[in-house]
């Protein structure tokens, strides 16, 4: 499973793949160029809110750079706050 760390800033997320996950996808794909980190913005935290599961998808096919059908061979992904650890998405009851 690829893990997306989710770092707040001010005015939206910082998303970026955990180091491991980094390794592990050079490691099957030599010549994958995965996305250090991407920079989703918004004007309030309900505008991300509404439309946190189709960017979680986006984001993760960004940052990795592989297709939706590619994350599922790897075991999906998962974001996770990189501070306390815990679990973003999905969320538990999925």
């Amino acid at each position: 499973m690829v893990q997306i760390d989710r770092s707040p800033q001010r005015d939206g997320f910082t998303f970026s793949l955990n180091p491991l996950s980094m390794a592990e996808l050079r490691k099957q794909w030599p010549e994958l160029h995965p996305l250090p980190r991407v920079f989703i913005a918004f004007d309030t935290a309900s505008d991300f809110e509404q439309f946190r599961g189709a960017l979680y998808d986006q984001v993760a096919q960004l940052l990795t750079q592989l297709s939706e059908s590619e994350l599922r061979q790897l075991g999906g992904f998962e974001v996770i706050d990189p501070i306390t650890r815990s679990k973003i998405f999905p969320p538990a009851n999925a």
